[in-house]
């Protein structure tokens, strides 16, 4: 059975996750400057320009969930482009500030989310991510090739 080729999990996530530091991944992926089709909000950057022109991030229909990835697709859209720049060093610490989703009234707001950046992203996500070779895989997030 062939992967589906949208985003990692189906949709999106972050590469690299716990990549020790100094570590190499695939060919060096963690050190190239390099197209990618968005970035996570923590360490997202753009001129005040860019950001009121596409709309700025959408905090109604993604109140925590998508709507760094979903800002970063309304960039590509009007013809922009999301660039990774390895040279900037951030440490994120994930939901430190906001917390983990636990309970249930979370995980409904996060499904409802989900569903519909699925939803409004679903010709870009059955396309595949132009910046994420269709040779790796997309239930991890560290390059690993494609075995299926």
């Amino acid at each position: 059975m062939q992967e589906s080729q949208s985003g990692l999990s189906g949709i999106a996530g972050n590469l690299l996750v716990n990549l020790p530091y100094g570590k190499h991944a695939y060919y060096g992926r963690e050190v190239a400057t390099r197209n990618v089709s968005a970035v996570t909000g923590a360490c997202l950057f753009s001129r005040k320009e860019l950001y009121e022109e596409a709309g700025f991030m959408d905090e109604k229909l993604f109140k925590v969930a998508f709507n760094d990835v979903d800002f970063c697709l309304k960039l590509l859209e009007k013809g922009y482009r999301n660039v990774y720049n390895p040279y900037i060093e951030l440490l994120h610490l994930e939901s430190k500030s906001r917390g983990y989703e636990y309970s249930k009234k979370q995980e409904e707001r996060f499904e409802k989310e989900k569903n519909s950046f699925k939803e409004k992203w679903k010709d870009f996500l059955e396309a595949g991510d132009p910046y994420y070779n269709k040779n790796f895989t997309r239930k991890t997030c560290n390059f690993d090739i494609n075995v299926e």
